[in-house]
């Protein structure tokens, strides 16, 4: 058994196939499918199954690679730190993130921390707020932006993110805008419930309020959330930061009696088990938003 034999499994585990593994290794699929079966000949269980479809770990293969990950992650901890005492930042450092962060300012943020740690490569995943929560928990990715408060994980708050009604034009006078919107009055509207995230938190205010939303449509993109309100379809809630930067033919409103909040933050299994760059990445990041003006700006009509 070797470390690149390894490191194979996972990729195809990762990629979910032999051929796309190949790929991202720089491989041939030949070579691919030989070193997995030669690591499940020398183990003498079938790790993957293979089928038209695709490929799927079994039982066993899935205990495996849950320690492979931690071996392969303990494996750059140490080549982290050995780097780290010679003065030096290296490593790989894998990061998911949902569509809002990375649309806003996290590739301002990723190009300042290369500038500072150019050894150290940067990958970045999308996802969801439970896809990247599962990630974590599984070791595919090292760090992730989540919301918070975070479910067995340890993580520190970056920004606050406002949660904003989309109203059609006529549903609110100037004078409404103003003084916002409330729960109860968007319970009696059509309601289009994002489903890439949020949701879970709209729930939770429209719970707070003693009510429930008349949902009529289930959208995951914010884009065509946006398009349905402009054309009447219904009312919805996203994050400032969600919002394209031209909101022409959409009322957007805060959430009445006081303005609500999403808080963002950085997360990682186990602070004190982070790795130099995962730490390095953590205090660069927070000192960063700290410096740079991050919140979503007021949309353009």
């Amino acid at each position: 058994m070797t470390f690149t034999q390894l490191e194979v499994l996972l990729a195809v585990v990762d990629a979910g196939s032999f051929s796309k593994a190949a790929d991202a290794l720089a491989m041939s699929q030949p070579g691919i499918s030989h070193a997995i079966a030669s690591l499940e000949a020398e183990f003498g269980v079938t790790l993957i199954n293979r089928s038209r479809t695709g490929i799927t770990l079994t039982g066993i293969g899935e205990k495996i690679v849950a320690r492979i990950r931690e071996m392969l992650h303990q494996r750059e901890l140490i080549a982290q730190e050995i780097a780290l005492e010679t003065g030096l930042h290296t490593g790989a450092l894998f990061i998911g993130s949902f569509p809002s962060i990375l649309a806003r300012w996290l590739p301002r943020l990723l190009r300042s921390f290369q500038s500072a740690y150019p050894g150290i490569d940067l990958k970045v995943k999308e996802g969801s707020y439970e896809e990247i929560e599962g990630w974590l928990a599984a070791g595919t990715v090292h760090l992730g932006f989540i919301t918070l408060p975070a479910k067995q994980l340890e993580s520190v708050a970056l920004v606050q993110d406002e949660m904003v009604a989309l109203l059609a034009p006529d549903t609110l006078s100037p004078s409404g805008v103003r003084h916002g919107i409330t729960m109860g009055e968007l319970a009696r509207l059509p309601f289009i419930m994002p489903i890439a995230g949020c949701q879970t938190l709209i729930g939770d205010l429209f719970d707070c309020a003693k009510c429930h939303p008349h949902v009529q449509f289930e959208i995951r993109e914010s884009a065509t959330i946006v398009n349905m309100v402009r054309e009447g379809i219904g009312a919805s809630i996203l994050p400032r930061m969600a919002l394209p930067q031209h909101m022409d033919g959409v009322q957007v409103a805060s959430l009445a009696p006081s303005p609500v909040f999403r808080e963002i933050g950085l997360a990682v299994r186990s602070l004190s088990l982070a790795s130099p760059a995962a730490r390095a990445f953590l205090q660069f990041a927070k000192r960063w938003v700290q410096e740079n003006d991050v919140a979503a700006p007021e949309p353009t009509a």
